[in-house]
């Protein structure tokens, strides 16, 4: 194989897509399962394809009375790596590992498909990639092999490590109820910061550069498994998953000169610009959800889905709530889309109601007990049989009126009846 062109020397980076959004996701993987089954054919083959097979034929004894075979031997004489290491790029996976075996000559990776590890390559180098990867969760392993040319037999440790990764193709985001922590970073100055990081965290790195991540281990940019001095262009808005594995990632910018060959945008790198350090304290479990209050009304924020959730409210004697289309915090704009179960529950004093158009979702016994809710106004289209939840508005003001697009009155009228609302409301 061509020997891999140390990153600061030289740095091709090839554009996969004109889209700036990319989706990162890491993961490390420090468990080990027992290795079964025979892959000494298919090892032999991927050697041969990848022009490797000459350095380990020649050295065979006698290779008209000796055989080729394969033997999976524990780990006092072959150990599996130490740790494998995995990233998620849109639709391209990268493992790298380490491994501190004194006997080893090249490795074997494999994918856990059906309840069976699936032999995929026998490489060289630490570094392997797989392109075209689905969304959803894989399982990729990685073992080591011994290759003896007194005997002409090859060693493959029983155990395999390997590492779980969450992929997440194309411009998708992290699911609903993830911790999402926005990192935004330009300029020409090194720059550290410290966050609390949590199972399910992502960081959210913005840059007005092309960036890549320094550490080997860790690296969203990677070589091209074919095309050693060539790497991927990932644009300048990167998603990836936190790990308590990795307490410092630094992420690195790039100087850059753009130019188009064979009708594709190349960026070649003339020299890193700045670096920025993360240090991030795990704590173990689910980020708690971030929950603030605007004016007498408790809202529940969502930062993957950029939405928000009604909660309650802080004055327990408030006579009007105003439920608004959306709210900023911190810079970010979050779509009102729910009522919780119990929001408003038995608040007697309240007697005016007016609901966001956002809105799609009033949690069961939302207004229960409301008893002097008089005016409702309900600005959203939004609201469905299913979507409105039971006793939403049970013994609320029997002589209320709710206001509604002229759209919707009939169907609401139908909808509230069965949440709690009594014949003789008003509709207009």
């Amino acid at each position: 194989m061509k020997r891999l062109v140390g990153i600061l020397l030289v740095l091709v980076l090839v554009a996969v897509s004109a889209a700036a959004l990319a989706t990162g996701t890491y993961a490390v993987g420090t468990d080990s399962e027992p290795l079964p089954g025979d892959h000494t054919a298919q090892i032999i083959e991927s050697l041969k394809k990848n022009g490797d097979w000459d350095k380990f034929a020649g050295q065979k004894a006698d290779r008209t009375d000796k055989s080729d075979a394969l033997y999976l031997v524990d780990e006092d004489e072959v150990k599996s790596p130490d740790v494998v290491y995995g990233t998620s790029v849109n639709n391209r996976v990268s493992l790298t590992w380490k491994d501190s075996n004194k006997k080893v000559s090249f490795w074997s990776v494999y994918e856990k498909i059906d309840g069976d590890w699936k032999y995929i390559d026998a490489v060289m180098r630490k570094t392997f990639s797989i392109n075209n990867v689905s969304d959803g969760e894989h399982k990729y392993g990685v073992s080591s092999v011994w290759y003896d040319p007194s005997t002409g037999d090859y060693y493959e440790s029983a155990r395999i490590r390997y590492v779980v990764l969450q992929v997440l193709n194309g411009a998708d985001k992290p699911g609903s109820g993830a911790d999402v922590q926005e990192i935004s970073f330009s300029g020409a100055k090194d720059k550290k910061i410290q966050i609390k990081v949590y199972d399910n965290t992502y960081l959210h790195i913005k840059t007005d550069s092309l960036t890549w991540f320094t550490n080997a281990e860790s690296a969203i940019v990677t070589p091209d498994a074919n095309r050693d001095n060539q790497y991927t262009s990932l644009g300048n808005d990167i998603y990836v998953r936190a790990t308590k594995h990795k307490p410092v990632l630094v992420v690195a910018t790039l100087n850059y000169t753009k130019s188009t060959v064979n009708g594709q945008t190349v960026y070649t790198s003339t020299g890193i610009r700045s670096h920025l350090t993360i240090e991030m304290s795990y704590v173990k479990g689910d980020a708690p959800k971030q929950t603030v209050t605007f004016k007498e009304i408790k809202y529940t924020l969502d930062p993957a889905a950029k939405s928000a959730t009604v909660s309650g409210t802080s004055n327990k004697n408030i006579t009007k709530v105003t439920i608004p289309e959306k709210i900023t915090v911190n810079g970010q704009t979050y779509k009102i889309t729910k009522i919780a179960t119990n929001a408003f529950k038995g608040l007697t004093k309240l007697k005016t109601l007016s609901i966001g158009k956002n809105v799609k979702v009033i949690g069961k016994n939302a207004f229960n007990g409301c008893k002097n809710l008089k005016t409702v106004t309900i600005k959203t289209t939004q609201l469905t049989s299913s979507s409105v939840k039971a006793g939403a508005f049970k013994n609320c003001n029997k002589k209320a009126t709710v206001k509604c697009p002229s759209s919707k009155r009939s169907d609401y009228k139908k909808i509230l009846a069965k949440k709690g609302f009594e014949k003789t409301v008003k509709y207009k």
